[in-house]
């Protein structure tokens, strides 16, 4: 057989014996979606007031960990730029304690009523919170218990009539 001339006009019948000049184009495999962009989020609902008091908190937590929690806070007052003191009240992400290294804390809700875990009990805080201004914030319990802890995302302020 015969090689074709490089390159060729048209197709030949028989391969070509010769290898070609330039590597041929190997197809591309279909792009892949684009990955989806996490961000970091948290919303509270309050419902009632005093003794019936419920805050609810749904979070979004891109990089979780299990000992991640969420406390209400007074709002910072002015001169301050982070939560340089302890919560009025907290809980665990995973609500009962730190997360299991099964239990997936990335996204979810934590509810704040008088049927509170007793770890919240301890120390400086206390339920149900008096009237004011607050914020809920997302935070990692790394470091030092002193605050200010790690802060993941801070939420919108809300007042508590």
């Amino acid at each position: 057989a015969i090689p074709s001339a490089s390159p060729s006009v048209s197709p030949t019948a028989i391969p070509s014996l010769v290898p070609s000049v330039s590597p041929t184009a190997i197809p591309s495999v279909s792009p892949s979606a684009d990955p989806t962009a996490c961000f970091p989020y948290i919303e509270s609902c309050m419902e009632g007031s005093g003794d019936n008091l419920t805050i609810t908190v749904n979070y979004q937590n891109c990089d979780p960990q299990p000992d991640d929690w969420i406390g209400i806070y007074e709002c910072i007052p002015d001169g301050l730029d982070e939560f340089k003191y302890h919560p009025n009240i907290w809980l665990w992400t995973c609500y009962d304690s730190v997360c299991a290294n099964d239990e997936d804390n990335s996204q979810g809700t934590v509810v704040f009523n008088d049927n509170l875990p007793t770890y919240t009990q301890y120390g400086l805080h206390s339920y149900p919170i008096e009237p004011g201004c607050y914020v809920a914030v997302l935070n990692r319990n790394e470091g030092f218990s002193p605050p200010p802890y790690y802060t993941v995302v801070i939420g919108g302020e809300f007042t508590v009539p």
